[in-house]
């Protein structure tokens, strides 16, 4: 009995050792552990340090791009400032070129007439010559004429003289004959005929000689007009010879000019060439502008995705150090599961989604070759990498080798390539096909004109890209759109089209009642932290279900807020990329509506900051502008209450009342409380406010009528960039521009905006187009949209990303 004690005992104490052994390695074990955390909890302090350290870093990097970027801008511009001189220069060098050209045709053709002048002038001086010589002749012949005339002159003398003597004979024969009486009467006879002959004889030598006489003064007149006209041909030759000279003088001047023609017009072509040499290196200095241009758009773009990567990494650092911080939780095989209320979707297929509810519910089940990172800057998904390249249209994409399908299937460039051409189809007619119709080929695509999309190239298995028809660096936005996600290309016919994709869930099951999802555990962008997502179809009672714990999160409003807050719950809000505003219905004739001076005075005499506080229960910030405040870095023109400046416009309008008629949602409190407070607001510049109860689509009804003046109207981005942001609101063909304000050259700026390669130009641009909307008044500015939730204390990691989507990957429950 001694010895069965003695063992009882000795078993007793060794029992005792060993639990005491296994209690301190129990305790050895946990210390260890406990260190082990705390090194974890020291190590992810300091991740979490160099990951702020890398994100400043990246901060500083992108500072130093958007300077480069802006230098690049003045670059360019001096290079298209030289192109202009320079082509100005080349033209006005052509222009000189024509003309000293045109001006040796002119000297050519002046020295060919000169030579002809002279040729003529020498003709014309020997005709000169001839005549003076025939002058000269009849000059000569004139005097001898002369002479002739006066030598017949003395033979007329003489005959003259030998009349008279035969007179006087005549005279002494009929003397004689008298004398003889009968005898001499014969011969009286014929002295009287020799008297009549010497008489006749007189006469005529008489006559001879006043003939001669008349000669001699025609010759001599004859002879003086002659000696005149070898006068005036000698002083004649002489003009022609000193012509003759002068013409020498031209010609001479003409081939001096001629050669000086030359020469300018080889400088001139010496100036051309090495113009269109400047012109080449100029060519060359663009081409290599826009090389530097496209690389440092590609390190904006890297540099972005780098500090887009580095805050989900320091997401990421902060949930590991929450969890280290807090317990493990135990180890039993039931699953986690995250519940949620949501609306039912009317389809899964992601280009056919517009519903902010539908999002939701596919933000986890898809994904594009993009993604959005904490906020609206852009990481990889589907693509690893991307650059543009040097055409600065076409974006290059390396997929990931190792996503997959929920089918188990890899993804491929053909299943992108499948997927942009459905959404881009005549046949699908998806409402976001505007997302991608900047692709070259789309619209050709579209109209049935080509069997694919031309800018759309699939170079490998993992490899595509996409041209653009014109440079927009914020397509890349675009594509992480969910409207834009990936699907099978097998599955694009089947009526379950969307329940397969590539998401970090994939789809279970669906009733009447709701939705699971579990985590896609062949996620290679990291597996969820929870295991399901159960999505409940309910719109009644959700508060009360949420208390009762059957609900993980909630949405909170005016309505919910005291209640939540009384139950300890405390409001998470995040500023999302959506306005709200009361929107002009620019298609009535109401003057009040039409006049651009009077809506800037109802903008300066709206209190916004009661609409806030009133109307939306302070759930929402005040936007003075078109953008939300988390697109608008540049904001220089805004709206504040300024009753003064109100009353000053409505003076400047010369409008000096009017009314307004204001369509609210019936039962709608929150559209109640904005009519009231704008009744009181624009009662003090003499515009009346009247209200008309809307029943059913508000929308609908309140555009459509032309008795409508003003209605309620609230819209969210769907890429997270400016562009894509008001396009829709100004574009009067766009459905979504419900007012029809339509502004020509806004949609013109808006138009360059997009094309802009250099981004810290565009975000210039885009706050000049904001500018020109808030001076242009087409709304009442009222909110940048808020989303508030709250959720249960043991949920952690959750976030609503700002273009209103719950992440559920980082999602984790504390046990």
């Amino acid at each position: 009995m001694a010895i069965i004690n003695f063992r009882k005992k000795e078993n007793k104490e060794i029992s005792e050792k060993v639990g005491l052994r296994e209690f301190e390695n129990h305790n050895n074990r946990l210390r260890k552990l406990i260190n082990k955390q705390k090194s974890q909890s020291i190590m992810t302090e300091r991740i979490l340090k160099e990951a702020e350290d890398a994100i400043a870093s990246t901060e500083v990097l992108l500072k130093s791009v958007q300077e480069i970027n802006m230098q690049m801008e003045k670059h360019s511009e001096n290079i298209d400032k030289t192109i202009n001189v320079s082509s100005e220069v080349g033209t006005f060098s052509e222009v000189v070129c024509a003309s000293v050209e045109e001006s040796m045709g002119v000297v050519e053709e002046s020295l060919n007439k000169a030579e002809e002048g002279k040729r003529s002038l020498d003709a014309i001086m020997e005709s000169f010559l001839n005549i003076k010589h025939t002058v000269e002749n009849m000059s000569s012949a004139m005097n001898k004429l002369s002479e002739k005339s006066n030598e017949i002159k003395g033979i007329v003398d003489i005959i003259k003289q030998i009349s008279k003597t035969t007179h006087l004979l005549s005279l002494n024969a009929n003397i004689e004959a008298a004398r003889a009486g009968e005898a001499g009467r014969g011969f009286t006879i014929v002295a009287q005929e020799v008297k009549k002959l010497a008489n006749s004889s007189s006469e005529s030598a008489d006559n001879i000689n006043s003939i001669i006489d008349e000669m001699a003064k025609v010759t001599n007149e004859t002879l003086n007009i002659v000696e005149n006209g070898v006068q005036t041909v000698e002083e004649s030759a002489l003009a022609v010879e000193k012509s003759g000279i002068a013409f020498g003088d031209i010609m001479t001047s003409i081939e001096k000019t001629k050669n000086i023609s030359n020469q300018i017009n080889q400088v001139m072509n010496e100036q051309a060439d090495k113009n269109q040499y400047m012109m080449t290196v100029v060519d060359d200095m663009v081409k290599v502008s826009d090389m530097v241009k496209v690389f440092n758009e590609n390190i904006s773009i890297n540099a972005d995705k780098q500090k887009a990567v580095l805050n989900i990494l320091e997401s990421a650092i902060k949930n590991l150090s929450e969890m280290s911080e807090n317990s493990i939780g135990d180890s039993s095989n039931e699953k986690s599961k995250f519940r949620i209320a949501l609306d039912k979707p009317s389809t899964f297929d992601p280009a056919m989604i517009t519903d902010d509810a539908e999002a939701k519910i596919s933000a986890p089940i898809h994904i594009g070759l993009t993604q959005f990172g904490i906020g609206t800057e852009v990481v990889g998904a589907i693509a690893r990498t991307w650059h543009i390249e040097e055409d600065n249209l076409t974006w290059n994409f390396k997929l990931r080798k190792n996503m997959k399908f929920h089918n188990g299937k890899n993804i491929t460039a053909d299943d992108v390539k499948f997927s942009f051409e459905r959404v881009l189809s005549k046949k699908l007619n998806s409402p976001n096909r505007w997302f991608l119709e900047m692709i070259e080929g789309a619209d050709e695509y579209f109209k049935g004109k080509a069997a694919s999309v031309s800018g759309i190239k699939v170079e490998g298995k993992y490899n595509i890209k996409i041209k653009l028809k014109y440079a927009y660096n914020m397509f890349i936005n675009n594509l992480a759109n969910c409207s834009c996600s990936i699907i099978p290309k097998e599955d694009g016919n089947s009526k379950k089209v969307g329940c397969v994709g590539a998401g970090a869930f994939k789809f279970v099951s669906m009733t009447e009642d709701g939705l699971i999802l579990e985590k896609f555990e062949e996620y290679s962008l990291g597996q969820a932290l929870i295991d399901r997502i159960e999505i409940y179809f309910e719109e009644e009672k959700i508060l009360e279900k949420f208390i009762d714990g059957k609900f993980d999160y909630i949405e909170v409003n005016k309505n919910n807020v005291e209640k939540l807050e009384n139950q300890g719950y405390k409001t998470q809000k995040v500023e999302c990329v959506g306005a709200r505003f009361l929107a002009f219905n620019f298609k009535n004739s109401n003057p009040v509506v039409q006049n651009k001076v009077v809506r800037q005075a109802i903008n300066y005499c709206v209190d916004r900051e009661r609409i806030i506080k009133e109307a939306f229960g302070g759930m929402e910030l005040i936007s003075r502008g078109a953008f939300p405040n988390s697109l608008t870095n540049y904001r220089t023109k805004a709206y504040e209450k300024k009753i003064k400046k109100a009353k000053d416009l409505m003076k400047a309008s010369g409008i000096n009342c009017g009314t307004l008629t204001m369509y609210i949602s019936s039962g709608d409190k929150k559209h109640e409380k904005i009519s009231e407070i704008l009744k009181e607001n624009l009662k003090e510049i003499g515009i009346k406010v009247k209200t008309c109860e809307v029943k059913g689509d508000y929308f609908d009804k309140s555009f459509s009528n032309s008795n409508c003046d003003l209605f309620l109207y609230g819209w969210i981005g769907d890429s997270g960039t400016s562009d894509n942001f008001i396009q829709p609101l100004i574009d009067k063909g766009s459905v979504m521009n419900y007012g029809k304000y339509h502004n020509q050259q806004i949609l013109e700026m808006l138009e360059e905006a997009r094309k802009t390669k250099n981004p810290y130009k565009y975000n210039e641009l885009m706050n000049d187009i904001e500018s020109r909307i808030i001076d242009d008044a087409p709304w009442i500015f009222l909110s940048t949209i808020c989303s508030s939730y709250a959720i249960k204390k043991n949920i952690k990691g959750l976030k609503v990303h700002p273009l209103e989507i719950v992440e559920f990957n980082d999602i984790w429950i504390e046990e």
